[in-house]
């Protein structure tokens, strides 16, 4: 007899706790996405988040990329920070988020975080995606112009560049299972600070 009562406990607090997880996937799926900001820009081992332009490299700065280049690749990693609002009476809850980075108009880099994000109701919060690539991979092919045109761009409009985006499809529990947003979705616009 406590065999059932117990299994009927653990029953009916599995299908509670599955209720939250669905109110949470249902709330999350009215949040709004936006990038927040880029930062932590490292180009080739090198700190570039105080540069607004290629041209603001110092002669030592520029024979490291330069070096770098010639070597064989051209590493970058930069921060992006999502902002994610909650505009719901419930909190809002993901388990997991896969990425794609775009840049002008081709996806060249995919990765996921396997961090849960809570927000609260009619609140929003930041979660940061490290990105790491290879520029030289990314670009190859193209004219250095192109490579230089690009650069300078992302440097001087970290609050809003068409050329780069990502794009972001969140999952969240429920009894157990990691449920999918149906597709991604793509985050140009760059929150601008009031």
């Amino acid at each position: 007899m406590k065999f059932r009562i117990g299994l009927a406990v653990c029953g009916l607090l599995a299908m509670l706790s599955g209720c939250a997880a669905l109110q949470q996937g249902q709330a999350f799926a009215k949040c709004k996405f936006a990038i927040s900001k880029l930062h932590q820009m490292n180009l080739a081992g090198m700190d570039v988040d105080n540069l607004k332009s290629v041209n603001d490299m110092n002669l030592l700065q520029a024979g490291k990329v330069a070096a770098t280049y010639a070597s064989g690749k051209l590493p970058l990693s930069v921060t992006a920070n999502l902002n994610i609002q909650n505009p719901n009476a419930s909190m809002a809850a993901l388990n997991k988020l896969d990425w794609i980075l775009e840049i002008d108009g081709t996806d060249v880099l995919e990765g996921t975080s396997n961090e849960r994000v809570e927000i609260a109701p009619n609140s929003s919060t930041e979660m940061p995606l490290t990105v790491s690539m290879d520029l030289r991979k990314i670009f190859k092919g193209k004219k250095l112009d192109y490579v230089k045109e690009f650069s300078s761009d992302i440097l001087k409009n970290r609050e809003g560049s068409e050329r780069f985006a990502v794009k972001v499809k969140p999952y969240f529990n429920f009894l157990g299972a990691q449920i999918p947003y149906p597709g991604y979705i793509r985050l140009t616009k760059i929150l601008k600070k009031e």
